[in-house]
């Protein structure tokens, strides 16, 4: 057999660059704002590991958790994430699982887990750990929102609580939509009622005047129709952060909508919503779900579909060729034309 022309090495050569190779595992998951999140990672070879690596790739410095040498090695470690992270159990049997505490909106992101097994590779350290990812988690932490109805006239609570029983110095109780938009602002032990819009000026107060078991709900009284609208709770704690600032992340989000007296009779509750508490929005980003998130679906299955798809075409454009190398083309010879050609008409 002659040998292939370059056009079809070309051919073959590109088809071996389309049969994929296995990627780490990729899943997705979603978790509510001051929840505690498991990130799970697991080895499948029970060797020694003398190394983990929790990186975001996009922090500097990346690393969310690094464990080598038998402890873990918070120098390295990015300063958001400190005393937040632990593994989830005795990593001998594999499992380096991690667990993320009171989570964020700005946990939201794409976190990486390597591990590197004593005999696994020869080489330097750091080349190893690029080389041994073994899952991807996308993170996405999403708000608590309640809804809440109420009567004009009602007195509601907008119920916060926080979690971390610590020296609480700042309340915010904000409406966004608002100018100014202090509904209420306790700092340093008393209110600022200079602060706050007008529009609720001695009508709301805390639901407890002592705050240190971490509940800083509000009461707003007698309501209004213009009192409809999105709030938001934000609490700052003494030792959470080393300047005194504002901490960006709203703790519960509440819409409250404010029906005329009669008028919830006939419309029925908004979206499912209760008064004095509400309930909190459901739904988890694509598929995904807290404590260990969904696999993405249907990515092993593609990876067999291109490798089936990519083999059937080489073994087509091979069989083609040798077939045309065994069977040379050759013209068929032409047919005679005209009176007394074997089959042609008789001549009369």
């Amino acid at each position: 057999m002659s040998p292939l022309s370059p056009s079809l090495w070309t051919l073959l050569w590109t088809l071996s660059f389309c049969v994929p190779v296995s990627s780490p595992e990729v899943v997705r998951l979603t978790a509510e704002l001051g929840d505690d999140v498991t990130l799970k990672c697991n080895v499948t070879n029970k060797g020694n590991i003398v190394v983990v690596e929790w990186t975001r790739p996009d922090l500097d410095p990346e690393y969310v958790f690094l464990y080598r040498d038998g402890r873990s090695d918070p120098d390295e470690q990015n300063p958001s994430f400190k005393d937040r992270v632990k593994f989830k159990t005795d990593i001998s049997d594999g499992d380096v699982s991690l667990i993320l505490e009171n989570v964020k909106t700005t946990d939201s992101g794409s976190y990486q887990c390597r591990v590197v097994q004593e005999g696994t590779n020869s080489r330097k350290e750091k080349s190893i750990l690029k080389n041994g990812l073994i899952r991807t988690i996308n993170l996405k932490v999403v708000q608590k929102v309640v809804r809440l109805t109420a009567e004009l006239g009602d007195d509601v609570t907008l119920k916060c609580n926080v979690t971390n029983k610590g020296n609480i110095i700042v309340v915010e109780w904000t409406r966004p939509d608002l100018h100014p938009e202090y509904v209420f602002l306790y700092r340093d032990g008393r209110s600022y009622p200079d602060k706050q819009n007008p529009s609720f000026k001695e009508r709301v107060k805390l639901e407890k005047t002592d705050i240190r078991d971490g509940d800083v709900s509000l009461i707003l009284e007698n309501v209004k129709t213009t009192d409809s609208g999105t709030y938001e709770c934000r609490v700052f704690q003494r030792g959470t952060n080393s300047k005194k600032k504002r901490n960006t992340d709203s703790i519960r989000t509440i819409k409250l909508k404010v029906y005329q007296k009669g008028e919830k009779e006939e419309g029925g509750h908004e979206e499912g919503g209760h008064e004095e508490g509400g309930h909190e929005e459901g739904g988890h980003e694509e598929g995904g779900h807290e404590e260990g998130g969904h696999e993405e679906g249907g990515h092993r299955a593609l990876h067999l579909g291109l490798m089936l798809s990519a083999a059937v075409l080489v073994s087509t454009v091979v069989g083609v060729v040798m077939f045309r190398k065994r069977s040379p083309y050759r013209p068929a010879a032409k047919e005679p034309s005209g009176p007394g050609r074997p089959g042609g008409p008789e001549q009369v």
